[in-house]
């Protein structure tokens, strides 16, 4: 599963953890989160993706009431019931709901960086 994921665009690191029915991909700066050649890429040795957990490291704005975090190149709708700081760097650790557009992110925890 390593060389499938390793082959996709901007990732840096991957590794799969069976016993935990997880892996874990690291991307190279600058890179954007490709959910769906993700999916495809697992697709292809049977393995079904169930969700993404992302930590990333970004900032917050807010468009129209709706809270949004950007890392990088990825915009992301915040679904967390609380309102993030706007100002600075975050980090977050959530989940990805990729059905969407922008995708969602449930934010489980954050911690605003230096």
């Amino acid at each position: 599963m390593e060389t499938a994921l390793l082959h996709l665009d901007g990732v840096a690191n991957a590794a799969a953890k069976t016993s935990k029915q997880m892996f874990v991909i690291l991307y190279r700066p600058g890179a954007s989160f490709q959910p769906k050649a993700i999916r495809e890429a697992v697709a292809e040795l049977g393995v079904e993706v169930v969700r993404f957990h992302v930590i990333a490291r970004g900032t917050v704005s807010e468009e129209d009431g709706k809270q949004f975090f950007t890392a990088g190149k990825d915009r992301f709708l915040v679904v967390s019931t609380s309102k993030l700081p706007t100002d600075g760097t975050l980090g977050i650790a959530g989940t990805v709901d990729d059905s969407t557009n922008p995708p969602q992110v449930k934010i489980d925890d954050s911690k605003q960086l230096k």
